[in-house]
């Protein structure tokens, strides 16, 4: 909807109110009873203040206040029909992140991104009410979703009017799950093992720290050199289950497709595309380049990452090939769909702060084996890494597939916090129903 220009700046009409619009009067000074006009980023003024009237009722050029009054109302209609901009919070080379920005391009849909720090502090996500430290995380409104496995699904479920890139059937859906069970549970936790000890940023103590407190295991080079020989091996044999398997009939996509899906993503996460940057590390200062993808399409390119007489186009053409296929492929998904959006800290902070929720009618299994109840105070936090950071609120959702808290943002607005339940831990806050890992 176009902007209001005006020397007391640009708004635009939405409403984030449960009251109803009162009529203007004549004098230009009744309310608009607690609508809120604010700029579309999120930033608040006040909603009943004369000048900024005035400027609406410029805006729609009309002088007869009822045809004013009836076009604000159904300009704020139109807008509570909307849904919520969707906000990405990543670094640029982290794998995760990778795998939600391929998705939404292949699914051409638009969103805004808030480019994060790649260490802890991250005082952006902490003002969104949560403590969780992996990236990336997805604010969809007041709706804030952990962990790239239920990002996916989320972002299949709200935005049902774009293409489908996932799977249709029950056995290529089978398919769909057990490579990103492969990718996510097995081949990543390997890929650390991988990076060549000789990067510069390995010699930073700032990142090694973080990274050490991130998956509680040592990141020192000689720990990673002596888990390298059988890193190596489980990509290896990664590449060749890719290679005579779901490739060996000559096909394209990994599902005989016409063009790439959710297996294919999943599937790319053993590999990664040269896609070098430079980056500049904010808690050192130094250059270094990174790949900026997911395993298998992380590490290929990476120099030194794996050996050429072991792992190369020359042991796996089928493969190798698929994997140019997918570059090309996303990289014409990502030119239609357009740069996103990229804003700062405070200004997603704002634009969530002043949205609505993309979800409702969260409910809480009775029959749940940990006995909680829906309200009940309770802490979360994932078990694999980043496991000494956990969240607190009331219980909202809890099924087998998502826990669902309700938390507050450091302005104070209620936000939900949604985790898979896979790979967190719940539990009752002082006391009340025994921990449980589902």
């Amino acid at each position: 909807m176009p902007s209001i220009q005006t020397d007391v700046g640009i708004y635009n009409p939405i409403v984030r109110a449960s009251k109803p619009i009162v009529p203007i009067s004549p004098q230009g000074t009744a309310q608009l009873c607690r609508a809120e006009v604010c700029h579309l980023r999120g930033l608040g003024i006040d909603d009943d203040h004369p000048v900024r009237l005035l400027c609406l009722a410029k805006f729609f050029r009309l002088r007869d206040l009822t045809q004013f009054n009836c076009k604000l109302n159904q300009s704020i209609a139109l807008i509570m029909t909307q849904k919520p901009e969707i906000i990405l919070y990543h670094y640029r080379f982290s794998p995760f992140a990778k795998r939600v920005v391929w998705y939404m391009n292949l699914r051409g849909i638009p969103y805004t991104e808030c480019l994060q720090a790649p260490v802890m502090p991250r005082p952006d996500v902490a003002a969104l009410g949560t403590n969780y430290r992996r990236i990336p995380l997805v604010a969809i409104g007041r709706d804030i979703y952990n962990d790239t496995r239920l990002i996916l699904q989320k972002l299949e479920k709200l935005y049902p009017e774009y293409p489908k890139i996932t799977a249709s059937t029950p056995d290529q859906k089978a398919v769909e799950r057990l490579l990103e069970f492969w990718t996510v549970e097995s081949l990543f936790t390997r890929a650390a093992s991988l990076i060549p000890t000789n990067l510069p940023l390995l010699n930073d103590p700032v990142f090694t720290k973080d990274r050490e407190d991130y998956t509680g295991k040592s990141w020192a080079k000689d720990s990673l050199d002596k888990s390298r020989p059988e890193a190596l091996v489980a990509f290896r044999r990664a590449f060749e289950i890719l290679e005579n398997t779901f490739l060996a009939d000559g096909r394209d996509w990994i599902l005989g497709s016409s063009s790439p899906t959710m297996s294919d993503i999943e599937g790319m996460g053993l590999y990664s595309q040269s896609k070098w940057c430079c980056v500049i590390c904010p808690f050192a200062n130094v250059l270094w380049r990174h790949l900026a993808v997911w395993p298998f399409h992380w590490l290929s390119t990476m120099k030194g990452a794996l050996p050429d007489d072991y792992i190369s186009p020359a042991q796996f053409p089928k493969t190798f090939a698929w994997i140019k296929r997918f570059d090309e492929a996303t990289r014409i998904a990502a030119s239609k769909v357009g740069k996103p959006k990229n804003i700062v800290g405070l200004e997603a902070t704002k634009l969530v702060s002043g949205s609505s929720f993309a979800e409702s009618g969260e409910v809480v299994d009775a029959k749940d084996p940990t006995g909680l109840q829906q309200g009940q105070e309770v802490e979360v936090w994932p078990v694999d890494s980043g496991m000494n950071y956990k969240d607190t609120g009331k219980l909202v959702g809890l099924t087998t597939e998502e826990i669902v808290i309700e938390a507050h943002m450091k302005d104070g607005e209620k936000v939900k916090v949604h985790t898979p339940r896979h790979g967190f831990r719940i539990r009752a806050v002082n006391g009340g129903s025994s921990s449980a890992k589902l």
